[in-house]
């Protein structure tokens, strides 16, 4: 059923809501966070201690409290000029308006808070951002735009490697899920949910479960495996009995509804859908309302109950068309031409046939249909192209790191070559100092032993010239004794 997808994208984008506080806690805690909100000054822990009592609100399905503490907010966070404030408020603004089915308030506020994006740089809020302008989308019966906003808050999670946006991938596969399933294609469909599911540790995890269990419970109906169904609904009922959401107690007391009215308990059905459609009213949902009612429309008729069938297709119908909700509308023209035809009012009959025959045209409308069915194939495309880049972004990176090796290796081997060149002309600079100094060893040896034999020379030249003055010497004096001698 087409509106689980909404609150799949509604319930993801609530804020955490500790569901483990006893009925006293919470007051306590409400009461805390109005004393921070009531200072006499203002200051920015008063715009928190509102953000806070809005999640509270918001989680409890309580839209005119969040709408209440939400504009109080606002002129706070504006004064104070905090835009990371101002733009969480002006998407609880928005949030709160879609539910309130306030389309035209909804997407001012969500457009005021997307003005702020390029600003604060909050890429979480982004996302959310994205996921409300989808789930305002499809409200209005846009299902390209909601498929626009959603492949851009795909692709955002896509890129980044930041653990706290890989926690909105159940998000992200629950509302591709989804799509398939509302376009009959029931296998993809469970498949992304079942994904969705195979992921845990994430904000609003108990709410979004339950959704994602109405989800695959609706795929399996339509796949007559009423069983397996069941199985689903029952987890989805298990899941949903702690939290205390008025908002999941009627959508799931409008799948009850669905599954008896499918195995033809037509009195539980009954039942199931009064209950729903009552929460409906509590909580001003009025596109869920519309959807109910078009179903207690169906069953009455079935039951032969006319008054009440007609009744409840005319209030269906006028929500239908205020909700831009065709096919609600449709349905009831339907029952509508029906009650007429029996009751021989046939001019009004034909009227309501031509009527429903028109709204059923705007629902099935062949290009609505297909952009809807590119869901997955855009954004498997968008996928891809993001692998496609980050292959090639971790090949450059690889084929940088070889380059880059490369050149270290060179340079270090140019670096090693100068090195032993260096060390090559010390070693040989050093070598020629050694046999220099080993030649000039061995020259001022064999000087001195030149000396040594010099000298040598001259001590024997001396030796020789003594001897040669002595005979001298002795020779005069010979001479001289032998000349006085003759004389």
């Amino acid at each position: 059923m087409r509106t689980v997808l909404l609150f799949l994208i509604f319930l993801f984008n609530c804020f955490i809501v500790r569901s483990g506080y006893s009925q006293n806690n919470q007051q306590h805690y409400v009461d805390s966070l109005l004393t921070i909100a009531n200072k006499i000054k203002p200051d920015s822990n008063s715009v928190n201690a509102l953000t806070s009592l809005q999640r509270y609100y918001f989680g409890k399905g309580l839209y005119d409290s969040t709408l209440k503490y939400a504009m109080i907010a606002l002129p706070i966070a504006s004064k104070l000029d905090n835009k990371k404030s101002l733009a969480r408020v002006r998407y609880n603004l928005g949030m709160t308006f879609t539910n309130l089915t306030s389309y035209d308030s909804a997407r001012f506020y969500l457009d005021a808070a997307q003005d702020l994006m390029p600003i604060i740089k909050d890429t979480v809020l982004q996302i959310n951002c994205y996921n409300a302008h989808a789930m305002l989308s499809n409200y209005q019966s846009d299902y390209s735009s909601a498929i626009e906003y959603l492949l851009k808050a795909a692709e955002l999670i896509d890129q980044s490697s930041s653990h706290d946006l890989k926690k909105l991938l159940p998000q992200t596969f629950g509302n591709i899920g989804h799509n398939l399933i509302a376009e009959k294609q029931l296998s993809k469909g469970i498949e992304y949910e079942m994904k969705a599911l195979g992921l845990k540790n994430y904000p609003n995890e108990a709410r979004y479960r339950v959704l994602l269990h109405l989800d695959v419970f609706d795929a399996y109906v339509k796949l007559e495996k009423l069983p397996t169904a069941k199985q689903y609904l029952d987890s989805a009922i298990l899941l949903n009995g702690p939290l205390g959401n008025i908002v999941l107690n009627s959508l799931v007391a409008n799948n009850e509804g669905y599954y008896y009215q499918s195995i033809n308990n037509k009195p539980q059905a009954l039942l199931a859908y009064t209950r729903a459609y009552r929460l409906c009213d509590s909580t001003h949902n009025d596109y869920l309302k519309a959807e109910v009612g078009d179903n207690m429309a169906q069953l009455y008729f079935k039951i032969k109950q006319y008054t009440e069938a007609e009744k409840y297709a005319w209030e269906a119908n006028a929500l239908g068309i205020n909700l831009k909700e065709y096919n609600v509308v449709a349905s009831t023209y339907d029952v509508l031409e029906k009650i007429y035809q029996l009751n021989g009012n046939l001019v009004k009959a034909l009227a309501f046939a031509g009527l429903y025959k028109q709204y059923s045209d705007s629902v099935s409308n062949k290009e609505t249909r297909k952009l809807s069915l590119s869901l997955e194939s855009k954004y498997q495309h968008q996928k891809r192209i993001n692998e496609i880049a980050n292959l090639t972004i971790a090949n450059t990176q690889k084929e940088l790191a070889v380059v880059k090796r490369n050149r270290l290796l060179m340079f270090g081997s140019v670096i090693a070559a100068a090195a032993i060149l260096f060390l090559g002309l010390l070693y040989k600079n050093s070598r020629q100092k050694q046999i220099m100094a080993e030649r000039e060893t061995t020259r001022q040896q064999e000087q001195i032993k030149f000396m040594e034999r010099q000298q040598q020379v001259i001590s024997l030249q001396s030796m020789i010239n003594g001897q040669e003055t002595e005979r001298t010497r002795i020779a005069r004096d010979l001479h001289d004794g032998l000349g006085g001698l003759f004389s």
